[in-house]
């Protein structure tokens, strides 16, 4: 036996959770008995709408000199399937001593043709490539992603940082250095939520060249619930490195320590024994 089935649909739109809305002019397949499956999807427009309409100005309003990629459309080889976004790179911003640098906005929707969900990816800049923020000597960076699983129910994934902090530098002709002081905050949400706040401090000093002594301190604190019971942890590093010449030396000293967590508040039958409560109670019989 042989069989051979070939499917087409013509000119429909797939809106998605009230954000994007992709339109197609035809979306044709083909499958057959020893052949490998054949999809030809042609997408006539996409365009973000809701809380991400703001997207579709921006790509109005940015020369297209400001663009990193135009409007895109592009195959998924694994899974397969489509991914239809934008990706926005927006011309820096400086008045005075306040500037504002290397922003990229982000939009994607990947949607696959074998019945895992639709997902859908926004971007405020990345975690490899922060937004910088300057005022004067003192500076910083962050970003903000945001993605979405069209399931039952929907799946959010979150994840946000942001740092700031001042740089000092000095050059007195024989000796050079900087100093810097920054602290920042790191969040992740999958089903849980990771929260760090640290504090990371240090400085260099070179002199005539030949000797550079570097010292660099991180303290962090971390939240954690995805873990049960939950975890709330701290981290201490110092780290030194000295080079003379061709000579040079990494010292690292590390302190961690954890604090209790609890996975669930305990219901009141689970603090107080039956044997208690019979007490408190003929206390005031």
């Amino acid at each position: 036996p042989t069989y051979y089935v070939e499917g087409v649909l013509n000119n429909f739109k797939i809106r998605f959770i009230k954000f994007i809305s992709v339109e197609f002019e035809h979306f044709k397949f083909k499958v057959g008995k020893g052949k490998k499956f054949d999809v030809d999807p042609k997408v006539k427009d996409v365009k973000f709408e809701g809380h991400l309409d703001f997207v579709n100005k921006l790509s109005k309003l940015i020369p297209s000199g400001g663009f990193s990629d135009p409007p895109y459309l592009k195959p998924m080889m694994s899974p397969f399937g489509i991914k239809a976004g934008y990706s926005l790179g927006v011309p820096s911003v400086a008045v005075g001593v306040f500037s504002l640098r290397e922003i990229t906005l982000g939009a994607e929707l990947r949607i696959p043709f074998t019945g895992d969900p639709v997902e859908l990816a926004f971007d405020f800049c990345k975690p490899d490539k922060p937004f910088a923020l300057t005022v004067w000597i003192f500076g910083g960076g962050g970003c903000l992603n945001i993605g979405l699983k069209v399931k039952d129910p929907v799946e959010v994934i979150l994840g946000a940082s942001f740092e700031f902090g001042a740089m000092f530098a000095l050059d007195i002709g024989i000796a050079s250095g900087e100093a810097h002081l920054a602290a920042g905050i790191f969040y992740h949400y999958e089903g849980g939520s990771v929260l760090t706040g640290y504090l990371r401090c240090g400085g260099s000093l070179e002199i005539l060249g030949i000797v550079t002594v570097s010292v660099e301190f991180r303290m962090e604190l971390t939240y954690d619930d995805t873990t049960s019971p939950t975890r709330v942890w701290g981290r201490a590093t110092v780290k030194v490195t000295i080079e003379i010449l061709f000579f040079s030396a990494s010292y690292d000293l590390t302190m961690e320590r954890e604090f209790a967590g609890s996975s669930r508040h305990l219901p009141f039958t689970e603090m107080v024994t039956m044997e208690q409560w019979r007490e408190y109670c003929e206390a005031f019989a």
